[in-house]
């Protein structure tokens, strides 16, 4: 069955059961390239189709998917069949609004062949594999297209068309008792992958790990790196701007919208509209307009992020932030503002302290609460303004609303984790333990 014949059917059934409702059809492929230890594991090809309905009957939401186009009413059926005893319809379906364009989809990754493919996964294997021998490395290549149509019976109609190309490597080191794990990738929706990027990367962790240092229990200076920052403060970040959690007081920052609660130098965004990201669309899971939206303004709270759902419990609109038929809002392109001060002159003002590349288990803490404890999988000691060696069996801890009040810099090498852009961020004091 055609596309638009199955639009057509689905609107005509739904409108025939008195149903509101909107729906999703989601098509494409995903092509991995896998590498383990350090040779070419598996190529293959995955097709996909679904659809995803949301009806509105009698004032309660049915649900339903499918990844079979041949019988919408089969799926119609399912979903007023659900609705019968479905949540409360707190909401109505959004009228139909402006949508921007969002540029998602850049030829020239579409294009790339499985052998360039194989090409860019050998490179990195082999230029890891020139630095150490005893490195053994896991990683892959990814390409993907997609093509995702919105329709609501309230006359939203949008439909765009996505590609991504996801780039990674780990490695890992093992001298007896002790196993050394580095790596990184980058991810895009455009063909402008800094492979390079990637190896230099790699290359510096390995460098700093040679030797190895213990740090002394207490408060010491930390720096956390983009990836530190990601593991330490995202999830406590995007739990206490969730309009869920705010509505239902569980979030520290319930009640505190408009009042300077963090750093002067911290700013936040979350930006669906920003060309090529991966989380970039036109519209959300609900057919709202994505757009720009300021968390955070120079350490003064702005905006939580909301769904129809959340937005009608607080009275307020929806953000742009709706997950079809999720339970709560989700962020997209998370943007922290960058600053202008190198890592290494972070370092050389550091006589005693700890670089963080990556941790392990933080999000076991409290997080709605703000708090973060994970173990240093891969971290530095910082003596005197140099990095002296791979600290071990260390642990970082903290909360998050705290932290954010004391910043000493930002650094300018923000960089993209995904649906995150963050730089270095050093803080004067965090609390560090051995053991």
């Amino acid at each position: 069955m055609d596309k638009s014949k199955l639009i057509d059917e689905i609107l005509d059934l739904c409108s025939r059961n008195k149903a509101e409702c909107d729906f999703w059809i989601n098509t494409g492929e995903v092509i991995p390239v896998e590498y383990e230890a350090n040779r070419l594991k598996n190529i293959h090809t995955k097709e996909y189709q679904a659809i995803s309905l949301r009806v509105i009957k009698d004032g309660r939401i049915g649900l339903s998917s499918t990844d079979y186009f041949d019988d919408p009413k089969a799926l119609v059926d399912n979903a007023l069949e659900n609705a019968r005893y479905g949540a409360e319809a707190m909401y109505d379906l959004p009228e139909k609004q402006t949508i921007p364009e969002v540029p998602t989809y850049d030829q020239a990754v579409a294009d790339i062949t499985v052998d360039e493919m194989v090409e860019m996964g050998g490179k990195l294997i082999s230029s890891v594999q020139d630095i150490d021998p005893n490195i053994v490395c896991d990683g892959g290549v990814d390409k993907s297209i997609s093509d995702m149509e919105f329709v609501s019976s309230k006359g939203i109609h949008s439909s765009f068309r996505g590609t991504g190309l996801d780039v990674s490597l780990s490695g890992t080191i093992i001298h007896g008792s002790d196993m050394l794990f580095i790596g990184d990738g980058l991810s895009s929706r455009r063909k402008d992958i800094d492979m390079n990027f990637i190896i230099d990367s790699v290359k510096k962790q390995y460098e700093r790990s040679k030797n190895t240092a213990v740090i002394e229990s207490g408060n010491i200076p930390v720096i956390f790196t983009p990836n530190g920052f990601y593991d330490a403060f995202i999830p406590g970040i995007c739990s206490g701007f969730n309009g869920k959690a705010v509505y239902e007081k569980s979030s520290p920052l319930t009640g505190r919208l408009g009042e300077k609660a963090f750093d002067s130098k911290l700013s936040i965004t979350d930006d669906a509209t920003l060309p090529y990201m991966d989380n970039s669309r036109p519209v959300d899971g609900e057919g709202i307009p994505s757009r720009k939206l300021q968390l955070i303004e120079d350490g003064v709270i702005r905006n939580f992020i909301y769904d129809l759902k959340t937005a009608k419990l607080a009275g307020t609109q929806s953000t742009g932030h709706g997950y079809h038929g999720g339970s709560h809002p989700s962020f997209t392109n998370v943007v922290i503002g960058s600053g202008t001060v190198s890592q290494e002159e972070m370092i050389k003002d550091i006589k005693n302290g700890l670089l963080v590349e990556e941790l392990m288990g933080a999000e076991q803490g409290n997080v709605l609460g703000g708090y973060f404890s994970g173990n240093v999988l891969l971290g530095y000691k910082i003596e005197n303004g140099k990095i002296t060696g791979r600290v071990k069996d260390a642990v970082v801890s903290g909360n998050i609303y705290e932290l954010l009040k004391t910043i000493n810099a930002f650094g300018c090498d923000a960089r993209w984790l995904g649906g995150l852009r963050t730089p270095s961020v050093y803080f004067p004091s965090v609390s560090c333990a051995s053991h």
